[in-house]
């Protein structure tokens, strides 16, 4: 049984297209990295969905806070707001990674939590 699983995974990294990957980073890890994400283009659709969301009902978080300022310029260009959006989505993403490994505690960072069913 495990010598059929690597026997198929052998396959599917013989059958990968070439990538160009950084040192370092090896074919296994590479494999790994795209199969817990799944679609890229998705990932960032929902990192900026929940951005706006916590402008919106979390607007204590760190990342919101450094940028609320600017975000309510009315001179801002829609542009230029989306813009200030993608850097706190990064932000945002480096944070919930943190909190999700206990880095650090979500009120250290000015998130307000709720609790939901699973």
């Amino acid at each position: 049984m495990i010598s059929e699983q690597i026997r198929q995974v052998e396959a599917q990294l013989n059958q990968m297209e070439s990538v160009a990957l950084p040192k370092g980073m090896g074919t296994v890890l590479f494999q790994q990295t795209e199969r817990e994400v799944g679609d890229w283009g998705r990932l960032r659709h929902m990192l900026i969905e929940c951005t706006w969301l916590l402008i919106r009902w979390n607007s204590d978080y760190r990342g919101v806070q450094k940028w609320r300022e600017k975000l309510l310029d009315a001179k801002l260009t829609r542009s230029s707001k989306k813009k200030i959006v993608v850097v706190i989505v990064r932000q945002f993403a480096v944070d919930w990674w943190r909190v999700r490994t206990g880095r650090v505690k979500p009120e250290d960072i000015g998130l307000s939590m709720k609790l939901i069913q699973p």
